[in-house]
């Protein structure tokens, strides 16, 4: 899986400008060419941000019960 490094090193920007683009940082100032650029480079190697990832897991959990073994024994 990508990481934000290697999508920012792609882009040729800084790890933080490309994660404040990734996060939809509305005070950041950085052309529309870059912001595509990073983007662009995310979509490719799809990267999701460890928010996007938690909420995944999150949903892809629900409606699910824990199962405890700890009754089992060997």
């Amino acid at each position: 899986m990508a990481n934000l490094k290697t999508i920012a090193d792609l882009a040729g920007v800084s790890t933080g400008t490309a994660s404040r683009i990734l996060n939809e940082d509305q005070t950041l100032s950085v052309s529309s060419k870059t912001r595509e650029a990073v983007i662009t480079t995310a979509a490719q190697l799809k990267y999701q941000t460890p928010r996007a990832r938690k909420r995944a897991a999150q949903k892809r959990d629900q409606g699910r019960a824990p199962v405890s073994y700890t009754h089992l024994r060997a």
